[in-house]
């Protein structure tokens, strides 16, 4: 799930997005096998928070690979939309082995 939040009520991207993915009970059946990444726009700053059934195949290397080399470069030119396409498409791939470590 990708969420873009412009007031992030006095909280870090990583405490609102970690809120966030409590409320919302992110995950089939009650299993934490969802990928959240909250993105805030006017900071040009991504958190991706990966449910622990997933850690396996997507490890937090992997995640800050994703935001660091494909997402930030993306935003910091302001194609926010291509971005997250680039990141989405990436989690897809890593969640299905195509990422090495």
């Amino acid at each position: 799930m990708v969420v873009t939040q412009a007031d992030l009520q006095g909280a870090s991207l990583e405490e609102f997005g970690a809120r966030l993915g409590d409320a919302w009970g992110l995950g089939l059946h009650g299993e934490d096998d969802s990928v959240l990444l909250m993105i805030d726009r006017d900071k040009r700053k991504v958190f991706m928070e990966v449910g622990a059934a997933l850690q396996d195949r997507l490890s937090d290397a992997q995640s800050s690979l994703i935001i660091d080399m494909l997402m930030t470069p993306e935003f910091d030119d302001g194609r926010f939309a291509v971005g997250i396409e680039r990141g989405a498409r990436a989690v897809i791939a890593a969640l299905g082995g195509q990422i090495p470590d």
